[in-house]
């Protein structure tokens, strides 16, 4: 397909509507639509590798407010943070591994996506990355198994909620997949820690985190992602006992972004970092 694009440097231009333009820096507004086929797929160029997309979707979104606002792009952390293991849950297409690996390229990055529909653009984006390992699962509390619950076709591409699965039902039906917890998502990765943790995942936030053992959840260096619902206090009751903790809730939003970073590194982390840049 055509390229949707707007000033990047060294990229290809086409002739993207108005409802598919990608603002960058200062640029032009996002202005998605929620209703396109699942299977048309469009690229656009950034740091020499292209990136797909599904235009008219979150995708278009993402990749605006992740790669493109600057110093206010949505995972805009301590350069100092220099993490050697990041579990992205939530990964989706790609799109926040690759600002992970542009920030901190020797990092290894487990991506976890729950989501049959972004396998396939995961792969894509990730595919020329070093030391990325793609994980399809639920990050979960604990181990086990879920049903995926999709919207409609062709509406809100790539998101998705699921539910648990009882020991009863069959467990590889259509639109089931593996639930994981922390501790095996790492043991299948082969590491001991994680140093960063972004945790974008429609909810489940709160069994995971919740759930995760002491002795993995207080070693994690920075966690960054969104949480949903009434059960957000309770984690962050369980958080600020290891974490000096970033958070804004307006009234009128069920969902809002927090950072949580680990109070034996805050000192060094903030220093000369600009922490109002965390809920830009």
């Amino acid at each position: 397909g055509s390229i949707a694009q707007t000033g990047i440097k060294g990229g290809k231009q086409s002739n993207p509507s108005a409802s598919e333009t990608i603002g960058v820096d200062g640029g032009a507004r996002v202005k998605p639509q929620l209703r396109r086929s699942r299977s048309v797929q469009r690229s656009i160029v950034y740091r020499d590798h292209l990136i797909y997309y599904r235009p008219g979707t979150d995708d278009v979104v993402n990749i605006e407010k992740i790669l493109f606002k600057g110093e206010f792009c949505e995972y805009r952390l301590p350069h100092n943070l220099q993490p050697s293991v990041i579990l992205d849950a939530g990964a989706n297409i790609g799109i926040s591994t690759l600002y992970f690996k542009w920030m901190w390229p020797d990092a290894q990055v487990i991506c976890c996506e729950a989501s049959k529909n972004n396998l396939e653009l995961l792969h894509r984006n990730t595919s020329h990355l070093h030391n990325v390992q793609i994980v399809y699962a639920g990050l979960m509390g604990m181990d086990g198994w879920l049903r995926l619950i999709l919207p409609p076709k062709d509406t809100m591409v790539g998101s998705y909620a699921v539910s648990k699965m009882n020991e009863d039902e069959k467990q590889e039906p259509e639109n089931s997949l593996e639930a994981l917890s922390m501790t095996s998502i790492m043991k299948r990765a082969g590491v001991s820690r994680i140093d960063l943790l972004k945790i974008d995942i429609e909810g489940s936030e709160h069994d995971v985190l919740m759930n995760c053992p002491d002795e993995i959840l207080s070693r994690i260096v920075w966690i960054v992602g969104e949480m949903h619902g009434v059960g957000a206090f309770e984690i962050l009751n369980r958080l600020a006992q290891w974490f000096d903790i970033d958070v804004k809730k307006t009234l009128h939003k069920s969902h809002y972004k927090f950072n949580a970073c680990n109070r034996n590194n805050t000192g060094q982390l903030i220093q000369g970092f600009k922490v109002k840049r965390l809920q830009a």
